[in-house]
């Protein structure tokens, strides 16, 4: 329980107590000071001078001394102290020896004589030398007596300690007092005004007011709290009316929504079923239009190998042609179809990535070759032999991206047009391999607004395409969903003028121990290679290494003489861009192939020897594939039996 004077205002008490202990120092202190500047104006103002009086005392005292006795100096000074009472006298007589003989004192004990003119004005005393024919005959003490003023002053002071003292005392419990006046009313100011804000924040009546019959002040506040109450109500009353607003408005809205949801779950239902009902119909109308297509194709073959005069087989070609266009138009249907309806499965078996982009490369080489284009091929030899994926659809995707890079490559008399198929590891681990195929070619390019839209089905570069190349725009779409069903990415680089090149990376997992083809098998066979070529030359130094080769590369004729008769050697002759000068080199070597144990590979674009000799192989490099140049390599080095055929 709090106590009477205990305020509810910190500080109160105190803040009274020093207040009333200055006021009383102060008041103190300022008559102390009055008092003394009293009584020093009251030293100043003697009514008579020490010095005068000593001055006026001289001459009769000296009389005294030598002429009337002791008795007549008594008198003298007796005299003296009832004319002025406030000096007391001492008298010393100097005799013929220098010693003092005290003739008068009126204080006891006698002031002492110190022989000489002194004026110790601090103690009111003044020692005066009598003088006779310059000889002092006596000293006159004079000391001033304190002055009843001063007494009287002093004994005032003492009262007036005591005053401020019980002064002191009644403003302390004054202090005590008003303090507990000034707390008990504003106690009960603030219960009154606690209570009842409590009992509106209980109940939450925000519309009722505090009493403003308060003191202290506390009035204003209690005006300023029913102000902010009156507010409150008047935001509550808002909000009630917007919650209800609100929640009209959710229902409504709710309402609304359901009825949407089953209007968008309706027209979802019945565009799957519509989308199914196309998916089954380009199926099923894919296969059915395949059959007769095949028989078309079929019959188109048997009519060819009759006799057939020059327009005539003109005529069929033409046939046979839009009948293979027609095939892969449908194709392409029927795999956009079941890519949609999500019907195309991933069918992994192991296979051999070289065997599938060589043989994507060989059918596509006379297309290319056609348009007179550059076709060039180049696989990593470490990649194994024994990767599982799904052959068919790599095939699918590398055809597609392929015979794209052709239809929109050409040349002309500035460019020689060329496409690049290559394949890289790009990163494995003890059981898994990711491979990097890239397409690559010189062609028209493309604008980074076709880029964006290249991968959506049914939609070309441009709408001249389909009226120059034909095309559903449905290959590279087709392309995109594969490599994403097997779990790999399609990305295209491409720029106006430049050409473009598709990539595709692809996870593989390995059947097995791992296993390469023909890693090491030259055992450090030396091979001289001539070529021109760069780019081949680089694919054919990678292939040799990677068998353990030996190899030597020469350019010129000089060259080319210094290991003319070196033995057990094998010559890889690049004669794919000017085969008469390998002919004519190869005339050359030839009385010395025997002779030395040489071998020689011819790389060209003949299916047939133009020179023949058992110690010189062909092969067709149009493109350049590496398990045909592996493979000639290990016959000619005789670690391999060539197929006979009969």
């Amino acid at each position: 329980m709090q106590s009477k004077y205990s305020s509810p205002v910190k500080g109160l008490l105190p803040l009274f107590l020093i207040i009333n202990i200055v006021v009383t120092s102060l008041a103190i202190v300022a008559y102390s000071l009055y008092s003394q500047n009293q009584t020093r104006s009251e030293k100043i103002e003697p009514s008579i001078n020490i010095a005068d009086l000593a001055t006026r005392l001289d001459l009769p005292l000296v009389d005294a001394l030598t002429m009337y006795g002791q008795g007549k100096v008594r008198q003298l000074l007796d005299l003296t102290s009832l004319l002025n009472n406030d000096f007391h006298y001492t008298l010393y007589r100097f005799n013929s020896t220098s010693q003092t003989e005290l003739v008068y004192s009126s204080t006891k004990p006698a002031i002492a004589s110190i022989k000489l003119n002194d004026h110790l004005i601090d103690d009111g005393v003044l020692h005066h030398l009598l003088m006779l024919n310059d000889q002092p005959i006596g000293e006159l003490i004079i000391k001033q007596k304190q002055s009843n003023l001063l007494l009287t002053m002093q004994n005032s002071q003492v009262v007036t300690y005591l005053i401020a003292i019980a002064s002191v005392i009644a403003l302390f419990i004054f202090a005590l007092m008003f303090n507990a006046y000034i707390n008990n009313r504003l106690r009960a100011s603030t219960g009154l005004l606690t209570e009842e804000l409590q009992a509106i924040a209980e109940n939450g009546n925000y519309d009722s007011n505090v009493s403003e019959q308060l003191e202290i002040g506390l009035n204003v506040v209690a005006q300023n709290i029913n102000l902010l109450l009156q507010k409150v109500q008047t935001a509550m009353t808002n909000n009630d009316t917007a919650q209800k607003e609100l929640q009209k408005l959710q229902n409504s809205l709710e309402t609304e929504v359901h009825n949407r949801t089953l209007a968008l779950e309706q027209a979802t239902l019945k565009a799957e079923r519509a989308s199914e009902t196309k998916t089954t119909f380009l199926a099923t109308m894919s296969h059915e239009i395949r059959t007769p297509m095949n028989g078309v194709i079929g019959t188109i073959d048997l009519l060819r190998q009759t006799e057939l005069d020059g327009a005539q087989h003109r005529l069929s070609t033409i046939i046979r042609e839009s009948a293979f266009s027609l095939l892969s138009i449908l194709d392409d249907i029927l795999d956009f179809s079941k890519i949609e309806a999500g019907k195309l499965n991933i069918d992994p078996i192991p296979f051999s990535v070289t065997d599938t982009i060589e043989e994507v490369a060989r059918v596509l080489s006379s297309v290319a070759k056609k348009r007179e284009l550059d076709l060039e091929l180049s696989i990593a030899p470490d990649i194994p032999i024994n990767l599982i994926g799904d052959t068919v659809r790599v095939r699918q995707v590398l055809y597609n991206l392929c015979s794209n890079a052709i239809k929109f490559t050409s040349t002309d008399e500035k460019t020689q047009g060329h496409v690049k198929i290559s394949v890289e590891v790009a990163h494995n681990t003890a059981d898994h391999f990711t491979l990097r195929f890239c397409v690559t070619d010189n062609g028209k390019g493309m604008t980074q607004a076709q880029l964006r839209e290249i991968f959506n089905p049914f939609i070309q570069a441009e709408n001249s395409i389909t009226r120059e190349y034909g095309g559903t725009g449905l290959g590279l779409s087709i392309c995109k969903s594969l490599t994403e069903l097997m779990l790999g990415t399609i990305h295209v680089n491409s720029h106006i003028g430049i050409g473009s090149e598709f990539t595709v990376e692809l996870p593989f997992s390995t059947s097995g121990k791992i296993k390469y083809d023909h890693k090491g098998a030259l055992n450090a066979k030396h091979i001289v290679v001539v070529s021109n070529h760069l780019e081949r030359q680089k694919v054919m130094y990678r292939y040799l290494s990677f068998m353990g080769a030996k190899i030597t590369n020469v350019y010129n004729e000089q060259e080319i003489e210094e290991h003319q008769y070196d033995p057990d050697i094998i010559w890889v002759v690049d004669g794919i861009d000017n085969m008469d000068k390998i002919n004519a080199l190869l005339r050359r070597l030839l009385y010395s192939l025997e002779d030395n144990n040489q071998q020689v590979v011819v790389l060209s674009k003949l299916d047939e020897a133009a020179i023949n000799h058992k110690n010189i192989f062909y092969i067709n490099a149009a493109p350049l594939c590496k398990s045909n140049f592996m493979l000639s390599i290990l016959v000619a080095a005789g670690l391999h039996q060539p197929t006979k055929t009969d």
